[in-house]
C-alpha cells in the first residue's frame, strides 16, 4: 500500500548554532501539525530558554522529543 504524502510529517531544516551544521529534522510525536518550513536558530533559543538552556544538539533532542540527522550541507543543496 502506498502512503500519501499527507498521511507523513513534513521535513525540517534547521542550523544548530554551536556546531554550524545544516541538518533535516522530521518532528515526531509532537501531537499537532505544523506546516513544511524551515527552523530557525530563534526557534531553537526559544525551546532552549523555555527547557532550561541545553548547550549541545544531543541535549536539545532529549528534552524537544525531536529527532535529527546530520548531513553535509552540499548534500542539502541537493534536496
Amino acid at each position: 500500500m502506498t502512503r500519501l504524502r499527507a498521511d507523513q510529517w513534513p521535513d525540517y531544516t534547521y542550523i544548530v548554532p554551536h556546531i554550524y551544521t545544516r541538518a533535516k529534522v522530521r518532528l515526531i510525536g509532537l501531537g499537532n501539525y505544523a506546516p513544511t518550513g524551515t527552523i530557525t536558530n530563534e526557534y531553537f533559543a526559544y525551546i532552549s530558554t523555555r527547557l532550561g538552556d541545553p548547550r549541545s544538539a544531543d541535549d536539545l533532542e532529549r528534552v524537544t522529543g525531536l529527532s535529527t540527522r546530520h548531513v553535509r550541507a552540499s548534500t542539502m543543496d541537493l534536496c
